[in-house]
């Protein structure tokens, strides 16, 4: 049998009130480098144009991260890179005791995010394979 005790309780605790579904977690707005971030997701293919739009680098991103040095610089990326018939390439640059199966810190404002390539298509051609590859747009 409830008591006097229990009565006030249930009237501090709202106990016969239903909880309110409505309410909704503080919105977060992630910062430019969070955005960026999330544009290269792990495994998203990518291209570097600026050596040459006819035969692009095309590499594979293995991570993304801010630059633990430069507050506000672009995002590094490590890269697997790929030759246009669709096999691992591997490190190009000097490894220097580091990662030899990969590109490590690439800066990401010299990448620019593309569909899986069609390396069957790629492979048919044997100077200009550029035209094949489809960028994505920088909002998908």
């Amino acid at each position: 049998m409830p008591t006097a005790q229990h009565a006030a309780n249930r009237h501090i605790l709202n106990i016969d009130e239903p909880i309110s579904t409505d309410t909704q977690a503080p919105t977060i707005n992630p910062t430019p480098a969070q955005q960026i971030l999330a544009h290269y997701p792990k495994g998203s293919w990518v291209a570097q144009f600026d050596c040459g739009a006819e035969r692009p680098v095309i590499a594979q991103v293995r991570d993304a991260y801010a630059d633990p040095v430069a507050a506000g610089a672009a995002p590094l990326l490590d890269l697997v890179i790929f030759n246009r018939n669709g096999t691992r390439i591997g490190r190009q640059s000097p490894g220097m005791g580091g990662p030899r199966s990969f590109e490590p810190a690439c800066s990401s404002q010299r990448w620019e995010r593309i569909q899986r390539p069609d390396f069957s298509r790629m492979s048919e051609e044997r100077h200009h394979w550029g035209h094949h590859l489809v960028k994505v747009n920088p909002g998908a």
